[in-house]
């Protein structure tokens, strides 16, 4: 797949203007490689490449709780009531030594917002919140494997480009990781790449010199990046038990249902009770914590009303995936079924199920995928520049805009009862950056929403999305 659409202009010209030089004179460059030594964006080796280069976002888990995005530095965070200033990664350790200060403590982090948030095509979006931060997280998913994150490598990088007929074309050089993802990226069925070896690469601070793409490849497969995952059942329990949880999200095999239980405030007891409120009634229930052959499970069993009740489907034995302060994460795969089940419980309420009309609306919104049937910026005509944009609402709260190109993410919300606004936010995010406004809903069905945006200039913007 063809990614060059998503390239950052500078690496565009940058490829434009070493392939054509390099056409020309291309006698001047000395590539003793072979025809095995190429690859292009479909081979095996590719893929560990970009797993390797990719933003790593597990560097910094101890600050956001997630692999899937990293923290922009510098951050100011309080850890332990103890003011941190990260500006660096060595930073990190900082926290660290405050947590082991005590053993039995339960160690507290707060991020002085807002940050900037990365994610693993290196894109970043704005977070205003730790609400808004806890839902990012638990929307986001790397469309490349974490598999090879642990691993780096030694800039610059040079390659050798080839052509289909395998003629030499030029050689680019690549000085960061984030040219080595987007380089990798620009690969097609028609573009080739030879690495010009040696190479070094590092793991655990050890550098190692590869000579080819076999010792590459066995570098690779030898690599285990996994860390230990094991979820501290004392630590889990002081954290369930301390303070009140809210679902932010309940994915039933991909259907996102997390609106049945907006309102609700849990609490779980230490003698093993639980209650959900809201402002009309109380749901009792129970908790009980097992180990599952090293995993530790969670099972759930509150009082249902009836069938079809909501709550029915909570009842299950959950695998714990992630424990935290802010978050905690679970996942039920239902053998027989063959489904796959996600609960999360975060501090905060989500802020996108409503009442009324704007329920109505948040309904049509999150049932399918929706593009942009036009957009006028001040009356001039720029649908196309979305054309191969879908957009996906969440009832976490995340808009998920995907492309053949890659797939960004942004934050949506409904207010006003009546007299309804769309509220987007993709961040910097070049071109849907452009949405990020308060919209006016001037109408809206099942299958299509009129938006408008009224400047204090006088200038009128209106954007119109149809389902697909």
């Amino acid at each position: 797949m063809n990614r060059l659409g998503n390239l950052p202009i500078f690496l565009i010209s940058l490829l434009i203007l070493v392939f054509s030089s390099c056409q020309k004179e291309k006698e001047e460059f000395i590539d003793e490689t072979n025809e095995e030594e190429t690859i292009n964006l479909d081979s095996v080796l590719t893929g560990m490449l970009l797993s390797a280069s990719q933003n790593n976002g597990y560097i910094d888990d101890i600050i956001d709780n997630s692999d899937c995005i990293s923290v922009a530095l510098p951050v100011t965070v309080f850890a332990n009531e103890q003011k941190v200033i990260i500006e660096d990664e060595s930073d990190y350790d900082l926290i660290v030594a405050i947590f082991a200060e005590f053993e039995n403590d339960i160690d507290t982090l707060e991020i002085v917002f807002p940050i900037s948030v990365i994610f693993e095509d290196y894109n970043q979006i704005e977070v205003g919140s730790q609400g808004i931060l806890n839902i990012v997280v638990a929307a986001c998913q790397n469309i490349v494997e974490n598999t090879y994150s642990c691993i780096d490598f030694v800039y610059p990088i040079e390659c050798f480009t080839y052509d289909v007929s395998n003629e030499q074309t030029g050689l680019v050089t690549l000085e960061t990781s984030f040219d080595w993802f987007w380089y990798l990226n620009y690969l097609n069925e028609n573009i080739l790449i030879a690495i010009n070896y040696p190479i070094r690469v590092i793991l655990d601070g050890t550098v190692s010199i590869i000579n080819s793409n076999d010792e590459l490849l066995a570098y690779f497969t030898q690599t285990n990046c996994e860390t230990n995952t094991t979820i501290d059942p004392t630590k889990f329990e002081l954290n369930l038990t301390s303070g009140f949880w809210f679902v932010i999200l309940y994915d039933e095999d991909g259907i996102d249902e997390t609106c049945n239980y907006a309102g609700y405030e849990f609490n779980f007891n230490t003698n093993g009770t639980a209650t959900a409120t809201s402002d009309t009634e109380i749901r009792y229930g129970f908790w009980t914590l097992e180990d599952n052959d090293g995993e530790l499970d969670l099972l759930l069993k509150f009082d249902v009303d009836g069938q079809g009740d909501p709550f029915e489907d909570l009842n299950e034995d959950w695998d714990v995936l992630e424990n935290t302060p802010q978050i905690i994460k679970l996942k039920d795969e239902s053998g027989g079924n063959n489904t796959v089940d996600h609960l999360y419980f975060g501090r905060d309420p989500i802020a996108t199920c409503s009442s009324g009309n704007a329920q109505v609306l948040i309904n049509a919104l999150i049932d399918g995928q929706w593009f942009v049937e036009t957009y006028l910026n001040d009356g001039i005509d720029q649908t196309g520049t979305y054309s191969d944009f879908a957009f996906t609402f969440k009832n976490s709260g995340i808009v998920v805009a995907t492309s053949s190109i890659y797939t960004y993410y942004g934050t949506w919300s409904v207010s006003g009862t009546n007299d309804l606004e769309l509220v987007l936010d993709f961040g910097t995010q070049i071109p849907l950056d452009e949405f990020n406004r308060d919209w006016d809903v001037l109408n809206f069905d099942t299958s299509r929403v009129e938006l408008e945006d009224v400047s204090s200039g006088g200038g009128t913007d209106t954007l119109i999305l149809e389902k697909i």
